[in-house]
């Protein structure tokens, strides 16, 4: 028989997103509405646990107003018989006598939150017996990862740890950052551990067996959190664990490099970026290359800042290209005139910054041109 279980951590909730500048209480919006919904899938999907593995506040000083969501959250899933088991992490540990755990109740969560696991917790869910291992990281304490290691009970030995995994023997981790290793993580024995602390979703198998997971964070924080995001349903059985992961996020993020020397109108460069953005509606977009002079810049950020919910536009374009210049200087014109002189002081600028001011100079100068044409 197996138990299914939603494995979820990062949550982050309560975070000040100031990064965001005027969308940041959207985004702490968001991110409660996305544990929400994780709740929401943990009851629809016939969850037997729902797994946070730490982190699930961003600080211990969280707002009421998200206690007060996640109490309601964990009230949902205590009345459709959904077990939460959670351990704290780095942001929300249990070193200080004010920590969260401390503070509030959670109806129905099991908060596994003592230094060392000294006797996994027993809980029967469907007629089948899990014995649940976990711990909260706290300074001075000796070798706590060995503390979780598997007991000789009947049943399944799901863990839950908020830690670093290494991949390599020279990498200093703190001893507050749980460092761990997959042969250790092998070693405790038990069916699945699910980690947390890592944001990127990632497995842990050693000698051809799975023996954990990070699910990821559930919603991005910044721009290194790109992309789609996710938690894992995870099949717990006596021969070990089967997981799939399902995205789950309020809005993507994405950070993409935009490339402006082919593009020839305001409508392009903005099918450009949003086609580069794809499903993300949180983007930061890079200009690169070199656009044309005609390319109204201001406009392409109205544009886009009407297409997305969060933008940030950074201009990283060459101000003329050196095939503008040459175009513009055959020109028999007052204008070619004026573009050859400038790229003669171009070419003998005394230092960056000189030729930086010239630049900008002719370029300034060349949108006049263009608007005198106009009219």
């Amino acid at each position: 028989m197996s138990v299914r279980v939603l494995h979820t951590a990062d949550l982050h909730l309560g975070a000040s997103m100031v990064q965001f500048g005027e969308f940041a209480d959207q985004r702490r919006d968001d991110f409660a509405a996305t544990f929400e919904r994780i709740v929401d899938r943990a009851i629809e999907g016939q969850a037997d646990i729902l797994a946070i593995a730490g982190d699930l506040f961003d600080r211990n000083a969280a707002p009421q107003r998200v206690i007060e969501r996640v109490r309601r959250g964990c009230e949902r899933l205590e009345a459709a018989g959904v077990v939460c088991v959670l351990v704290p992490g780095t942001h929300d540990g249990v070193d200080a006598s004010d920590a969260i755990y401390r503070t509030i109740n959670l109806p129905g969560a099991i908060v596994l939150m003592d230094p060392r696991c000294e006797s996994p917790v027993p809980l029967t869910v469907r007629d089948q017996r899990i014995n649940l291992y976990g711990l909260a990281a706290r300074p001075g304490t000796e070798n706590p990862l060995s503390s979780m290691a598997r007991r000789d009970l009947p049943g399944l030995h799901l863990g839950l740890l908020h830690a670093t995994l290494v991949r390599a023997p020279q990498w200093q981790v703190p001893t507050r950052d749980v460092p761990v290793t997959a042969e250790q993580l092998a070693d405790l024995g038990l069916d699945y551990v699910a980690l947390g602390h890592l944001h990127r979703q990632q497995t842990v198998e050693h000698e051809g067996r799975l023996v954990a997971a990070y699910c990821g964070s559930p919603e991005g924080k910044d721009f290194t959190e790109n992309g789609p995001r996710a938690f894992l349903w995870v099949e717990l059985s006596a021969g070990g664990a089967r997981i799939q992961s399902e995205n789950c996020q309020t809005r993507q993020l994405a950070a993409v490099e935009v490339e402006q020397s082919d593009v020839e109108s305001l409508d392009q460069a903005v099918d450009a970026a949003v086609t580069a953005c794809g499903e993300a509606s949180i983007c930061r977009v890079t200009l690169r290359g070199s656009p044309p002079l005609e390319l109204d810049l201001a406009g392409l950020r109205q544009r886009l800042e009407a297409r997305l919910d969060y933008l940030e536009l950074i201009d990283d374009t060459l101000s003329i290209s050196t095939r503008e210049l040459e175009r513009l200087g055959a020109e028999r014109t007052v204008r070619g005139a004026f573009v050859q002189r400038m790229a003669q002081r171009l070419e003998s600028a005394a230092d960056d910054q000189q030729r930086e001011l010239l630049t900008l100079a002719t370029r300034l100068a060349l949108v006049e041109f263009k608007r005198g044409d106009q009219t």
